[in-house]
């Protein structure tokens, strides 16, 4: 969504919301800015803790309530939320911290406007393990809408700095585009359980509701996108597929949605 949309739209789209609340904020900096949306969020999603501590990451301390905060968006079609396991042991804890560190680190070197975009979004990250359900399925992290802000994930000990860079541009994204649809509105929610209006989605390559369909598509190009700009030398991510199947796969993700009338009536003018 950084590069898709652009670092300032996705900067218009927090003051839109901030001065919804507070028509007299002025905010000076992206700093004063952070602030008044963590009071948004505050009274947006009142079930949820909104982290205003200048500490990003949390694992072991904030495990619980990390977990009973995280939901996913409105129809959770891959229980998601059962995913979320227990805490790592210290030793991976401050391994998986340190790495993100470095991926931030890494990223501000090559955009810094990018890290200050994250911090403006994302208020804490949760590092915990992903539990396996019957079907053997686990996840490396993970969003959701009724959770702004917070971002779960759950590396594996073999992870480069490259795959922590994209689990960054993973998660933002999906931030980013649940804070654009409060803005503009993205869908029409009825029959998004419905399967006759499921389409592939575009990193799983599953069929899936129509909103998650649609995440995908943006977040395989902003995946793809971040690839380009922040490769660092002798890492491949194992994260994310190869980038010709992402691009496969985005591309009948589209003619998925093309082809199904039914999906597409469930997408308003911002998504389309």
């Amino acid at each position: 969504m950084i590069y898709s949309f652009g670092k300032d739209d996705g900067i218009k789209n927090i003051l839109r919301l901030v001065l919804s609340q507070n028509s007299k904020c002025q905010p000076e900096s992206i700093e004063a800015l952070r602030t008044y949306f963590l009071e948004f969020l505050v009274n947006h999603q009142r079930d949820c803790k909104v982290n205003f501590a200048n500490k990003l990451i949390s694992a072991k301390s904030s495990s619980n309530s990390f977990t009973q905060t995280f939901a996913e968006s409105r129809i959770d079609d891959l229980y998601n939320q059962s995913l979320i396991g227990s805490a790592f042991s210290d030793e991976q804890s401050n391994l998986y911290s340190s790495n993100l560190g470095k991926a931030i680190d890494y990223i501000s070197t090559k955009d810094e406007d990018a890290v200050k975009v994250f911090h403006l979004y994302i208020n804490e990250v949760g590092i915990q393990s992903s539990n396996t359900t019957e079907s053997g399925k686990t996840a490396f992290g993970g969003s959701s809408s009724k959770s702004i802000g917070k971002i779960w994930l759950s590396p594996r000990d073999d992870f480069q700095i490259q795959d922590y860079i994209e689990l960054i541009a993973h998660e933002l994204t999906h931030n980013m585009l649940f804070v654009d649809e409060l803005n503009w509105g993205h869908f029409e929610y009825r029959n998004m359980h419905d399967p006759k209006y499921f389409a592939k989605s575009a990193i799983l390559n599953a069929l899936r509701p129509i909103d998650k369909v649609f995440h995908s598509i943006v977040v395989a190009s902003e995946v793809l996108q971040w690839r380009q700009k922040f490769s660092r030398q002798n890492e491949i991510a194992t994260v994310h597929p190869e980038s010709n199947k992402i691009i496969k796969n985005t591309i009948l993700a589209i003619e998925s949605i093309e082809s199904n009338s039914r999906a597409q009536s469930l997408l308003k003018p911002r998504a389309i």
